[in-house]
């Protein structure tokens, strides 16, 4: 048994229909109605139920009793009427109506030479509707020229024009729906669209709708199908940060004379002090050979000293060089194994999107290998309506942070590690380019003809094989005289 729930909120009306499914938990957002809430429903074996939420309050009218009572939740069966009272003191009314060919088909009627038509439970009535819920002269409509304007007669019952309630008169144009519960009326210009034909009778000229001759053509029997749940993998969505190079150590150049200048000029006090006392000693007869040994030891002490300077120089210049060699070894380790890694997370996500969006050769091939992935997809999931078309580059799910440029007194070539990451990595290649016909809901193909027909074939084969018809329906409309 099939279902559609009508929702009533703030002068507001809209029906919804109860998808064909089975252990499930789901809320119904009344978005339609402009209403922030939603109602908690669930299916099973089924059965739907209505449940009330901890923010609401759900009541039950009790027709058989004629009692209202409070409920935490009830099976809902045809014409159940509840109230559910949110938090902000609001309320939505709901009935639950049966869907059955009465309600679901439509009569079409010729109303091209009348200038005023009323509906209502009266026979008198042009429309004579037999519903509970249509007063006895509920609507009319009212041609002017080549328009229609719609109004509600005196005590009629509440009447929608496109899901808000109508109070007067107002202008109809084509496509307009009127609603009372489950009655429905479509404006299409000089024809109304009825549903309801065994509670209506009117004296309009039905129009007759061209017959079909349908081919019955002989199928293989399948086996029953049954869908079978969707196994979703997450992908990979954490940032991967890469570390800024550690600084280098720069030693201070300076000319050679300023390293061997210390060494060489500290024994200059030394030697003046000894040509002093050579001077001195020089007037009393004294000989130079004895200062000899003195300037010899002077000018060891200056060569020494120029050495040590020197080797210290290499030292410092040559360990300077090894923590350099290691810091780039090092860094460009790091850069690798991060590489390593992006390469790795892509990869993981490429395989995930190649097993969740299947092109649509693979589509096919499963309806005879694999039937566990035909109609797998439901209004609950993320990417519910969501198509393949092919392949392309697409930002990488994980973010890849680089340091920012700054400002330094010298240039570093490491720092460029970073950068490459992220410029080979940041987008994704060869990954599954998908369609969101949710959001984007107008689609136009410009090209080739043959081109177009293969793009058209594939979103085709894509929402077929991936969307019951319960869930999502398709209508084709070409010129019969092209192929």
């Amino acid at each position: 048994m099939k279902f559609s729930i009508s929702v009533e909120y703030k002068n507001k009306f809209h029906e919804y229909p109860l998808p064909s499914v089975s252990n499930v938990e789901m809320r119904l957002n009344l978005s339609e109605v402009d209403c922030p809430y939603s109602i908690k429903l669930s299916a099973f074996d089924k059965q739907w139920k209505i449940k009330r939420d901890k923010d609401s309050t759900l009541y039950y009218n009790n027709q058989s009793e004629h009692s209202t009572q409070m409920v935490e939740e009830k099976i809902l069966e045809s014409s159940d009427i509840f109230k559910v009272f949110f938090p902000d003191e609001s309320f939505a009314a709901i009935m639950v109506i049966e869907l059955s060919e009465n309600n679901m088909s439509f009569e079409k009627y010729k109303i091209n030479n009348i200038n005023r038509i009323t509906v209502g439970k009266d026979e008198r009535a042009i429309i004579c509707v037999k519903y509970k819920f249509i007063s006895s002269k509920h609507i009319e409509f009212v041609k002017n020229g080549d328009s229609y304007s719609i109004n509600t007669l005196k005590n009629s019952n509440a009447v929608f024009l496109n899901g808000s309630i109508l109070n007067g008169t107002a202008s109809l144009s084509k496509g307009d729906i009127i609603n009372t519960i489950d009655f429905k009326i479509i404006f299409l210009g000089d024809i109304l669209a009825i549903n309801m034909k065994n509670n209506v009778s009117t004296g309009l000229e039905v129009l007759r709708t061209e017959s079909y001759r349908y081919i019955n053509r002989k199928y293989k029997i399948q086996p029953a199908f049954s869908r079978a749940p969707r196994d979703i993998e997450p992908i990979y969505c954490e940032p991967i940060v890469i570390e800024p190079p550690p600084n280098a150590q720069r030693m201070n150049e300076k000319p050679f004379i300023f390293t061997l200048g210390p060494a060489m000029t500290m024994p200059l006090p030394m030697l003046s002090s000894m040509l002093i006392r050579y001077s001195l000693n020089s007037n009393a007869g004294s000989n130079l050979s004895m200062y000899v040994g003195m300037i010899a030891s002077i000018g060891l002490s200056a060569i020494i000293g120029c050495v040590w300077a020197v080797a210290n120089q290499n030292y410092v210049k040559k360990n300077i060089t090894i923590q350099e060699d290691n810091r780039i070894k090092r860094y460009t380790d790091y850069v690798l194994e991060k590489e390593k890694l992006i390469t790795e997370k892509q990869r993981f996500n490429l395989q995930i999107f190649e097993k969740q969006y299947l092109s649509s050769e693979k589509l096919v091939s499963c309806l005879d290998n694999d039937k566990t992935l035909i109609w797998n997809r439901n209004k609950n999931h993320d990417d519910f309506l969501k198509i393949r078309l092919g392949t392309g580059i697409q930002k990488f799910s994980g973010d890849i942070i680089i340091p920012p440029d700054k400002f330094t007194l010298s240039d570093d070539m490491l720092s460029e590690g970073p950068k490459r990451l992220l410029n080979e990595y940041e987008y994704m290649k060869n990954i599954p380019k998908l369609l969101d016909l949710k959001k984007d809901k107008i689609i136009g193909i410009i090209g080739e003809k043959e081109l177009i027909h293969r793009y058209a074939v594939n979103m085709i084969i894509q929402i077929a094989s991936l969307y019951c018809y319960s869930d999502v329906r398709m209508a084709a409309f070409f010129n019969e005289n092209e192929e």
